[in-house]
């Protein structure tokens, strides 16, 4: 079901202007209340995308996904299954293999967040863009992830369980039928290809994942 079949089979889990590796809880500006459903600071909607991404899929301009995208790849990273049984709409489907992708990366720097126009079956379709930190090298590892949203007593999750055929008929028709989405996981790929080929730290790195 996942296009992003090269990145995401290699980084096992499979898109805002940040870097989500610290925890914080909510303080939205203006109002100073907690959102105990999120811990990350939301970050500003942004219409510009790097310049070596060709897509015309429009950023997200939804703060709370945004806000959850942050939060979502913050507690991965940190090995928190607590604060990620707080942002999925499975817990139960959280073990100790979600994390397993994430061992050796010191950082994650979420750059996009892309979205397709309109509510699905599953509420939305986002594509995260993000860049991985890994010891021992300063090139980071270009990383492209479609996560399914679901909207829930006035919050967002990101959906781990299962998806009605129906829900996964229509996604697949949307996706298959986007240039967007084409483009964009072809623009990741390629830069991803050129981050493997150019830093041996990161080839090493991308060739463990592959043999887990």
């Amino acid at each position: 079901m996942n296009k992003v079949l090269k990145i995401s089979t290699i980084l096992i889990l499979a898109l805002i202007f940040c870097s989500a590796c610290n925890y914080g809880e909510i303080k939205k500006e203006g109002d100073g209340s907690d959102k105990s459903h999120y811990y990350i600071t939301p970050t500003p909607e942004g219409n510009s995308q790097s310049l070596e991404i060709d897509t015309d899929l429009p950023t997200c301009d939804i703060e709370q996904i945004r806000l959850l995208t942050s939060s979502y790849y913050s507690a991965l990273k940190n090995g928190s299954a607590e604060q990620l049984a707080n942002l999925v709409q499975d817990p139960t489907a959280i073990n100790d293999e979600v994390f397993d992708a994430w061992e050796g990366v010191s950082g994650i720097s979420v750059k996009h967040v892309y979205m397709l126009e309109g509510a699905s079956p599953i509420d939305y379709i986002v594509y995260v863009y993000y860049e991985l930190k890994i010891e021992g090298t300063t090139k980071t590892i270009p990383s492209l992830d479609e996560l399914y949203n679901n909207y829930s007593n006035d919050m967002y999750y990101v959906n781990k369980g299962s998806v009605s055929a129906t829900a996964y008929n229509e996604v697949q028709r949307k996706i298959n039928g986007n240039e967007g989405v084409n483009n964009l996981v072809t623009s990741v790929n390629r830069l991803f290809e050129e981050a493997v080929s150019s830093d041996e730290t990161v080839k090493n790195f991308v060739e463990t994942r592959k043999q887990k």
